[in-house]
């Protein structure tokens, strides 16, 4: 018993050795593999480092090459602007120095020889063989503008009355007489009198004050020469689009194109600015009437010409608490014949002709007419009709009535000639009808035609007149 119990432990202590050794040997090969696995990752994260350093480095690289191309590129652009920047200058310097020539010649071209020069040069000829021309110089059309827009000076046309007006001394005298005569424009004196076109007469005063106070009161002037009329001062229309009418229409009435009677003082006070005097004379609505429209057209004229560029320069007017738009008013234009000449083509105020009549072609006045059943018209010079006669044709509503009334001599000749063809019977199988029957019905229409016919020949010496006035 003892003698196993002994082999048992010797066995047993003989066996813990190896148990021991053994489970070094796993020890270490666990170990072993876990740091296998560490290196692994170790060398992956290594390797994918490295591959992020190398992208890094070659988007570097790119970015420089870019950068390299851009550079390349921007110096290429600025070499390119360089030289156009150049071109312009040298182009621009091009165009100033043939500016100045043109400028040079037209100045040279456009003056004007003294008398002297004249007179010296005016029988000569130039290098190139051209006579020298003497031509009217912006001076003397700018003198000439400038004396029609002279605040001192009132005209007058004297085309209607009898008085004399060919001695403007006469003239003169007579006109100083009736500023002496009368209270209200005593003291006014007339420096002196300037020719205008056709029949008029300007008839300049001291200063623009001494003008206004002879412009409202007019005694001096029919009094002295009844017939003479005096032209109304300038005023200076505007046109204003999108105007409220809220603003500015009245609201009493029913036609919704009647104006405010305050629209014209209004309108002074809301555009005071600028240190212009915007006072308003007159306003035309222009705007069909419209209740569905809250905003319209209006032409309004104005006293002062400087108020009236400040409100085209700024485009814009007020009217209460709203605004418009302003622009330059152009009136339409007519086809009426000139008030002097009774001619077309110009108006009353740029004619020279003398003076003919309406009716009879004479040089007076249509007003002072002695023959006014002898018709010649003065437009087409042909007798027969005055200058009011649409029938002229030189009319502009000649061709529109001759067409109107062809047409309705055309409209009325085609039912004539309707009414005047006769329905033809046919006839019929089985039917009795005798000779005697039938010459009837031949009689008949006969007589129809004969009707219509002496229907026609009326109507056509009716037409006649109308056809040989045309």
């Amino acid at each position: 018993m003892i003698t196993r119990r002994k082999s048992k432990a010797a066995s047993a202590a003989g066996a813990s050795p190896q148990l021991a050794k053994t489970a070094r040997v796993f020890a270490s090969s666990s170990e072993l593999e876990r740091k296998r696995k560490a290196e692994q990752s170790i060398a992956d994260q290594i390797a994918a480092l490295r591959e992020m350093v190398l992208q890094l480095i070659k988007g570097q690289e790119e970015q420089k090459k870019q950068a390299e191309e851009q550079k390349v590129l921007y110096e290429k652009q600025a070499v390119e602007l360089g030289a156009v920047n150049k071109a312009l200058r040298e182009e621009t310097e091009k165009h100033g120095r043939t500016i100045a020539l043109l400028e040079a010649l037209s100045e040279k071209s456009a003056r004007t020889p003294t008398y002297s020069e004249a007179a010296k040069t005016g029988l000569q000829q130039t290098s190139k063989g051209q006579k020298i021309t003497v031509s009217p110089s912006q001076k003397e059309r700018s003198s000439t503008e400038a004396a029609r827009k002279d605040e001192r000076a009132i005209s007058i046309d004297t085309g209607r009355t009898k008085a004399e007006k060919a001695d403007f001394a006469l003239v003169k005298e007579r006109l100083q007489n009736g500023l002496d005569k009368a209270k209200v424009t005593e003291g006014l004196k007339i420096e002196f009198l300037r020719p205008g076109p056709g029949e008029r007469i300007e008839v300049v005063f001291k200063d623009k004050e001494q003008a206004e106070k002879a412009r409202k009161h007019t005694q001096w002037v029919t009094g002295q020469m009844p017939g003479t009329r005096i032209k109304g001062e300038e005023w200076y229309p505007i046109k204003c689009d999108m105007v409220a009418k809220q603003a500015v229409i009245d609201e009493k009435a029913s036609d919704d194109k009647t104006l405010k009677t305050t629209v014209c003082q209004d309108f002074g006070k809301d555009n005071s600015v600028g240190g212009h005097d915007f006072t308003a004379m007159k306003v035309h609505w222009l705007s069909k009437a419209d209740v569905t429209k809250k905003v319209g057209s209006l032409v309004i004229w104005l006293k002062n010409k400087l108020a009236a560029d400040y409100l085209l320069r700024n485009g814009t007017a007020i009217f209460g608490a709203t605004g418009a738009y302003c622009s330059k008013w152009e009136r339409r234009e007519d086809n009426l014949p000139c008030f002097n000449c009774n001619r077309y083509g110009h108006k009353q105020a740029a004619c020279k002709a003398a003076p003919r009549c309406a009716l009879c072609s004479r040089q007076h006045s249509r007003h002072n007419c002695t023959h006014p059943t002898e018709l010649k018209c003065p437009a087409c010079n042909k007798a027969g009709h005055s200058v009011f006669d649409w029938q002229c044709q030189l009319h502009p509503s000649h061709w529109k009535y001759k067409g109107t009334l062809k047409s309705k001599n055309a409209s009325q000749g085609s039912r004539a000639t309707a009414a005047a063809t006769p329905n033809r019977a046919k006839p019929t199988r089985g039917s009795n009808t005798t000779s005697s029957e039938a010459s009837q019905v031949q009689d008949e229409q006969a007589s129809r035609s004969e009707t219509t016919s002496e229907r026609e020949v009326d109507m056509t010496d009716a037409a006649e007149p109308l056809t040989s006035n045309e």
